[in-house]
């Protein structure tokens, strides 16, 4: 049976995890990387072993979507040193195991509030 302390243990390892992380590709990935990169969530499973990181892209020109792939590409090639910086300053049992993903939150919140505007727009008045 889980302890209360369980229950707030994941996520406040989730945002530990998530500002290392912002940390590290601040100081070490910021011309790596074109655009503002932000490290939206990381989601962890109870036994920490391993981290889903969401992140998310602003640029200004270019194609978003190849864009987001070569950033992705891009922190895979660096996840070693990132667990090796999440080691470092967390001082975890185990260090996880470091996935990337896109944050597609922002894209669906647009695609909804398109599809509330269409709607609207065509309802009889």
């Amino acid at each position: 049976m889980a302890k209360s302390g369980d229950a707030r243990r994941v996520p406040m390892v989730e945002r530990e995890v998530q500002q290392a992380i912002a940390r590290f590709v601040g100081r070490d990935l910021k011309d790596e990387v074109p655009g503002l990169l932000t490290i939206t969530q990381v989601k962890m499973p109870a036994d920490l072993r391993s981290a889903r990181v969401s992140v998310s892209l602003f640029v200004t020109e270019g194609d978003e979507a190849e864009i987001m792939k070569d950033v992705l590409k891009t922190l895979k090639a660096w996840a070693p040193e990132i667990q090796a910086h999440l080691n470092h300053e967390l001082k975890m049992r185990y260090v996880p195991k470091l996935s990337f993903e896109a944050d597609q939150s922002m894209a669906k919140t647009l695609q909804i509030e398109n599809l509330l505007r269409d709607i609207k727009k065509n309802e009889p008045k």
